[in-house]
């Protein structure tokens, strides 16, 4: 299950945040698929490297670069289907409900670090 953009930024234009907060919302989106995209093309370098490589068919620096190249059109394909993995969708909806919740009225400042951890113990 997806959160619309357009769905989220009418939620927020109504609430009276209009174009400026629509604008946060597709910033945010992007930068989640952008995290996405980077953390798929971490995975496929360490499967990469987890392959044995012969001698017969290595192409040498040649192919390594090729191949940093065409891993990072995949990672940013997959992060841009939106259906991906999930993880830049899950994150985006994790962090439009903590914004809510940190911006909606009445909500003391304790509820937006409830999941903070405690490093003085």
């Amino acid at each position: 299950m997806r959160i619309e953009d357009s769905s989220m930024a009418s939620a927020t234009s109504a609430a009276g945040g209009d174009a400026e907060k629509a604008a946060k919302l597709t910033e945010l989106r992007e930068a989640t698929q952008q995290f996405e995209a980077i953390f798929v093309g971490m995975m496929l370098e360490s499967m990469r490297k987890a392959v044995p490589k012969s001698g017969f068919l290595h192409g040498g620096m040649q192919e390594e670069i090729f191949q940093t190249f065409l891993d990072n059109s995949i990672s940013e394909n997959i992060a841009a289907r939106g259906n991906g993995l999930g993880i830049g969708d899950m994150m985006y909806k994790y962090l439009v409900r903590s914004l809510e919740r940190a911006v909606a009225p009445g909500t003391s400042q304790d509820r937006t670090n409830e999941h903070a951890i405690d490093r003085t113990a």
